[in-house]
């Protein structure tokens, strides 16, 4: 009998990807009956702690990693990561390479265009709405009674707030939004970017110094922090989830919306397990 060939694979403890992930290794262990994959996944901190800073990914500890693509400059700098150059002209992916976007592609690669990975989650950031509650006509006469003008998808900031205080009732336990504000490096960070791109701002500049410190930087995430302190319009898990846990809040009907990625409308529209399939919209992200 052949040996079995063992395949060490470390990612990301994440409902969605941890989903995705084990069918596709699913998958490949039924074409290849030779092979075995052993999955470990950590939360993204300790999957930091390990990989980054105790430099596992330099050990023959795993063959594949599932990573974070913000960590690529540093595993190339210290060549920890093998070029697959050959592997994909021997077999590309689909479309490959004008069907996929170049944003998708230059972090994985090196100065001579070496690609050293294969993107595996994708955006775009967007904001998801419960079409039901807004259609509502009661839900339309009270708002328009308090504020003076119909209640819309809002398009910026100070609208997303009025909004979102409309649909705030803890007694219902419904909120106006869920932040992915969990301190883990990463959710939180990402939240906070997204106020300071839609402001405006940036987070360095042309000489890749950092300037997140501006008007809008200072602005935005004074707004993001308020929006569970102050207004107190986010779901109390806030502080505790990730992006899929706020996309979880939110298909399950206790939040009015939230402004995620958009594996929050594939949460959204799942038969059975959501409380919200067909009663979710999405529109672009305030400003």
């Amino acid at each position: 009998m052949p040996t079995e060939n063992r395949i060490a694979l470390v990612g990301l403890r994440n409902v969605l990807h941890e989903r995705a992930l084990l069918r596709q290794v699913s998958a490949f262990e039924r074409a290849f009956a030779g092979c075995k994959v052993d999955v470990v996944l950590y939360d993204f901190p300790e999957l930091y702690d390990r990989l980054v800073l105790k430099q596992e990914i330099l050990s023959d500890r795993y063959d594949v990693a599932v990573t974070l693509t913000e960590w690529f400059p540093y595993l190339l700098r210290q060549n920890a990561l093998t070029p697959l150059n050959s592997y994909i002209a021997q077999d590309p992916p689909e479309d490959w390479p004008h069907g996929w976007n170049k944003s998708l592609l230059t972090l994985q690669r090196d100065a001579v265009e070496n690609s050293y990975g294969l993107p595996f989650d994708d955006g775009p950031i967007l904001l998801f709405y419960r079409k039901d509650l807004l259609d509502d006509k009661q839900e339309q006469e009270l708002f328009r009674s308090q504020h003076g003008r119909p209640l819309r998808v809002p398009d910026t900031w100070n609208a997303f707030l009025e909004v979102a205080q409309h649909f705030t009732r803890p007694d219902e336990h419904l909120f106006g939004t869920c932040l992915a504000a969990r301190p883990d490096g990463h959710d939180n960070v990402h939240g906070f970017l997204v106020q300071l791109f839609s402001r405006g701002g940036r987070p360095l500049n042309s000489d890749m110094e950092p300037v997140f410190d501006s008007k809008e930087g200072v602005e935005g995430l004074q707004f993001y922090s308020d929006l569970i302190s102050r207004f107190k319009v986010s779901h109390p898990d806030s502080l505790n989830v990730d992006s899929t846990g706020a996309g979880e809040a939110y298909s399950r009907g206790e939040v009015f919306m939230a402004v995620d990625w958009t594996n929050v409308g594939s949460l959204a529209e799942e038969p059975g397990a959501s409380r919200v399939c067909g009663k979710s919209g999405s529109w672009v992200v305030p400003k």
